[in-house]
């Protein structure tokens, strides 16, 4: 893969833990949310109409799961991250998944706090990213930088605050968002919103279900279960 930033292999680990690359091969693999949250993505491109030649990257793209469910889909994704140990589990994977169109994707390390090398590129995709990083406007701020007039931007992110859990914790996240307040940083960092919408829509309500069952153990000071990250 190309190394595109000067910058040392844990410059992420604030954000995000590496060392859970090997650990999320098989759950992204085969875990139903990752696989649903994959075909919903990639209907999800396929409806915008992208020309045939559109070139997108995904920023962030971790092991490369969804990069390369688009690309099997007949989009041309190429693959973006922080970390050198993720992009070489990606480009395994995409060897492996999509045999000689691998050999056209590029796998590039880059650091989305910093100034992007990615020109090229008709639009960029961020699937749960921006949640991780401290100050979100300013990374919008240099995707936004690079793209062509009417590039396209589409992300992802875990919704409403107060469904915050350990979970969260465990993840390093920052935040939550509604879809007022991403639409807001959205459009301070110079974007056009032209759709949000909120989707796995039956886990808000079983989510919910869980936190009113934590504040129940707390409230009567009962300890959570062993393990318990919901």
């Amino acid at each position: 893969f190309e190394d595109l930033i000067e910058a040392p292999e844990t410059c992420g680990d604030d954000y995000f833990d590496g060392e859970e690359f090997a650990f999320r091969s098989e759950i992204e693999a085969t875990q139903y949310w990752h696989v649903h949250r994959r075909h919903v993505l990639l209907a999800a491109l396929r409806g915008l109409d992208l020309p045939e030649d559109a070139r997108l990257v995904e920023l962030g793209c971790g092991i490369g799961t969804v990069a390369t469910h688009l690309n099997a889909g007949g989009l041309h994704v190429d693959y973006a991250d922080v970390f050198g140990a993720a992009l070489e589990i990606a480009a395994e994977r995409a060897r492996q998944q999509l045999g000689e169109a691998a050999t056209q994707r590029r796998f590039m390390r880059i650091d989305v706090t910093r100034e992007l090398p990615i020109s090229t590129y008709d639009g960029v995709l961020m699937f749960d990213v921006l949640e991780h990083l401290p100050d979100d406007e300013s990374v919008l701020r240099n995707v936004y930088a690079p793209l062509p007039p009417g590039g396209l931007l589409m992300l992802t992110i875990p919704a409403f605050q107060f469904l915050w859990s350990p979970w969260d914790d465990l993840e390093k996240h920052k935040r939550r968002y509604t879809r007022a307040g991403l639409t807001d940083v959205l459009e301070r960092a110079g974007f056009e919103v032209e759709r949000t919408t909120y989707f796995f829509l039956p886990l808000f309500f079983a989510a919910l279900l869980v936190k009113g069952l934590r504040a129940l153990r707390a409230l009567f000071g009962a300890s959570p279960p062993p393990g318990d990250i919901t």
